[in-house]
């Protein structure tokens, strides 16, 4: 599997927690997608925007 990341899921020491082991990833843009802080707390979350790129790492050879 192929995942995108994003905000702070890019850094890779928390990305190796999250995942349980060490992953290479690639820089990677979203189209029609764009970072934002979240109203309710202080992580980002992405939402649709026409035009937008939200910028990110590409994380290949994932299992469930």
């Amino acid at each position: 599997m192929t995942f995108f990341f994003y905000g702070t899921l890019c850094h890779p020491a928390l990305l190796r927690v999250v995942l349980g082991r060490e992953a290479v990833s690639v820089p990677a843009t979203l189209a029609d997608c764009a970072v934002h802080w979240a109203q309710t707390g202080p992580f980002p979350v992405l939402a649709v925007r026409a035009a937008a790129k939200a910028m990110g790492k590409l994380v290949q050879g994932l299992t469930p």
